[in-house]
C-alpha cells in the first residue's frame, strides 16, 4: 500500500488514446507551450518523478492503470498537478476529471488539502488548507458521495483532509493506496515541455 504526504494527480473518466488526442491537438493549449512526447516502457510509475534530480522543465505522464480500465491518470511534476491545463482541456473537450492535491506536513506551516470534480462546465471545488491559519472553501454543488457534515467540524483542518479524499477517489473506483493503480495496462506516454 502506498501513503503520500505530497501528491497531486487528476483522473479522466476517458480512455487513454482519447486523452493523447486532446493534449496532441495544438488548438487546446497556447501556441507558447510545446511539448515533446515520447512512450515510457514503465511497469510502475509511483516513484517517477521523485526519483528525477534538480529543476527541470514541466512533466507529465498519461497512463492507463490496470485496476481502472478506461480511465487515464494525469500525474506531473508540478506540484499544483498542472490543474490549469486539464481544467481547460475539461471544459472544452466535455471531459469529466477528478482532482487532488495533498501536501500534508504534520503539522506544519503550509498543509493543503484539494478535491475537484469538473465535468465541462459544472465544477465542484473543495479546499482546505493552512496559510497560516486554516481555511475552507467549497464551490458548486455537493456530490452524491461527499461527507458534507464534515464539512461544518472544528476546528477547520478536519473538514477535509488525506482520509476523505482518499475515501472520495475510492468511492469513484480510483485506489491511489493500492499498488496496482499505479501500474499502467499499457505504455505510458511522458509529455516535457519544450522551449
Amino acid at each position: 500500500m502506498q501513503s503520500f504526504s505530497q501528491l497531486a494527480l487528476t483522473c479522466i473518466k476517458k480512455p487513454l488514446l482519447e486523452v493523447i488526442h486532446g493534449f496532441n491537438n495544438k488548438t487546446m493549449y497556447n501556441s507558447c507551450i510545446k511539448w515533446n512526447i515520447s512512450i515510457l516502457p514503465l511497469t510502475n510509475i509511483v516513484h517517477f518523478f521523485s526519483q528525477q534530480q534538480g529543476i527541470s522543465n514541466i512533466k507529465f505522464i498519461l497512463y492507463e492503470p490496470i485496476i481502472s480500465p478506461n480511465t487515464t491518470i494525469f500525474y506531473t511534476n508540478s506540484m499544483d498537478g498542472l490543474i490549469g491545463i486539464i481544467e481547460k482541456r475539461a471544459v472544452l473537450l466535455n471531459w469529466e476529471i477528478f482532482y487532488l492535491s495533498i501536501h500534508n506536513n504534520d503539522g506544519e506551516y503550509y498543509n493543503s488539502f484539494h478535491f475537484y470534480r469538473i465535468f465541462g462546465n459544472l465544477k465542484r471545488k473543495i479546499l482546505c488548507y493552512q496559510d497560516p491559519h486554516w481555511t475552507f472553501y467549497q464551490q458548486g454543488e455537493p456530490l452524491s458521495f461527499e461527507d458534507i457534515e464534515r464539512y461544518s467540524l472544528k476546528p477547520i483542518k478536519k473538514r477535509l483532509d488525506y482520509s476523505l479524499i482518499i475515501q472520495y477517489f475510492k468511492h469513484n473506483n480510483w485506489d491511489i493506496e493500492n499498488d496496482s493503480f499505479w501500474k499502467p495496462k499499457g505504455c505510458v506516454y511522458l509529455f516535457e515541455q519544450i522551449y
